[in-house]
């Protein structure tokens, strides 16, 4: 009976702890798009689950840095917090939009900590 109870104490946290950091990322994500879209007036969006990854570099994040400069749903020179060194692991979560009837799909790469967004890519 202990252990069920164990068990079931730990699985509720695990559920909370994933609710809440998807809800952190989706407000990042609004957030973001509210500062740096040159039309924040989007219609409703759709997010997928957040995950994580180990295959972003630095190098890949100054290329989505750099590909975020030529969009032109965004402003350009997209002010980023520098990071000394990348985490090995990092999140990402996709979110879905129309603008203008145009559908939009980026995916958006966070630090673990879910502190800020530290770049993103058009789909």
């Amino acid at each position: 009976m202990k252990h069920s109870f164990v068990i079931l104490m730990f699985l509720s946290a695990a559920i909370f702890t994933g609710c809440g950091q998807k809800h952190y990322a989706k407000q990042l994500i609004s957030d973001f798009l509210d500062k740096n879209l040159n039309d924040p007036n989007i219609g409703s969006m759709s997010y997928g689950e957040l995950d994580s990854t180990i295959y972003i570099t630095d190098s890949i994040i100054q290329v989505m840095h750099q590909q975020a400069d030529t969009m032109k749903a965004f402003r350009p020179k997209i002010q980023y917090n520098a990071k000394d060194k990348l985490a090995e692991k990092l999140l990402f979560m996709t979110v879905k939009f129309k603008q203008d009837n145009e559908k939009h799909t980026y995916t958006f790469y966070f630090d673990y900590g879910l502190q800020e967004i530290l770049a993103f890519k058009r789909n």
